[in-house]
């Protein structure tokens, strides 16, 4: 049972979906990243590979000890990192083999401390197609040791930047009652598996109520959350907040969907710091505003090449007229 990734940030344990392929995790992405072309010759990258040959030969003890402190894994959670894992390895042909290792200057990837990391290494993995898109690693110093501190996919900056000059486009339609305002069929075949009251809003800044309903997909999961709050400039601050909020490594912006929602896409595994968004499932969430309430559409188990018939048809499905 997995959570999505916006809805895992901000409504917590209301936002399971038994059926979906999302993420969930206490460590997250960075906020900045690389492009490629920063990319030099390669450098001495140990704790990198070590942390990479870790996963793939599947000790998680050896390669959770090489994250920092903030970014380790709780033991709660290391059955469905494993899981994820497995998840990345396999969409990689059966291995976890680092390719192009690299230095990467000037640093641009901050860390989850906040800081400046020591260095920062962009890496590909290995697949029967070739290497995958580049991936990039914030490298700092934790008592006396070199530790992985962050990551963040190869151009993911210039998607956040498109996001954040993105502009949700409110409905001119306003929603009474969150209970009753979702469509009993969002996108053609779904099955509806979950309807809730969203009670614990201590993280979704400006959210006065909400409420969430979710349903089965043939690829995965599909999850509409509504949040109201006291104004409509609010409703999309909030928005863009949670398309830009932690967890969320971009890889694609879904621009200008309907209904005047923007979207992004992003790898469903930010949180192993080993899936690049070239391979693998992606999770893809959009926000659009009716009135006072933000709409936050997510999709689980989108294949990297796959496409967005689902969400652009969801976002067509929620006019709310």
């Amino acid at each position: 049972m997995r959570r999505f990734v916006v809805t895992a940030v901000a409504v917590g344990a209301a936002a399971l979906v038994a059926c979906s392929d999302g993420e969930s995790s206490g460590a997250t992405s960075s906020s900045t990243s690389v492009a490629a072309s920063s990319t030099t010759a390669v450098v001495d990258d140990s704790v990198v590979t070590r942390y990479l040959a870790a996963l793939d030969q599947g000790d998680l003890t050896a390669a959770n000890a090489l994250r920092c402190a903030e970014g380790r894994v709780p033991d709660g959670s290391l059955a469905l990192f494993e899981a994820e894992v497995a998840a990345v390895k396999a969409a990689a042909g059966g291995r976890i083999e680092p390719q192009q290792v690299s230095i990467v200057e000037p640093i641009t990837l901050g860390s989850l401390l906040g800081s400046r990391p020591d260095s920062q290494v962009a890496f590909s993995l290995a697949t029967p197609d070739g290497p995958t898109s580049l991936l990039a690693v914030a490298v700092i110093t934790q008592d006396g040791e070199p530790r992985l501190c962050g990551e963040m996919q190869e151009g993911s900056p210039g998607v956040q930047s498109a996001v954040s000059a993105a502009t949700i486009t409110p409905m001119a339609a306003t929603i009474a009652d969150l209970a009753t305002a979702l469509p009993a069929e969002i996108v053609t075949g779904a099955a509806q598996v979950d309807d809730a009251e969203v009670t614990d809003l201590s993280q979704v800044p400006g959210a006065i109520a909400g409420w969430t309903r979710a349903w089965s997909t043939a690829d995965g999961g599909l999850r509409v959350t509504l949040f109201r709050t006291d104004s409509s400039d609010a409703a999309v601050r909030l928005g863009k907040q949670l398309l830009t909020g932690p967890g969320l490594d971009s890889a694609e912006h879904l621009a200008d969907l309907s209904n005047g929602f923007q979207g992004v896409s992003a790898v469903s595994s930010p949180w192993t710091w080993a899936h690049p968004a070239s391979i693998g499932s992606r999770v893809d969430t959009a926000v659009g505003v009716a009135g006072d309430v933000a709409v936050v559409v997510e999709v689980a188990g989108v294949r990297a090449g796959q496409g967005h018939d689902t969400i652009t048809q969801a976002a067509t499905n929620l006019s709310f007229s």
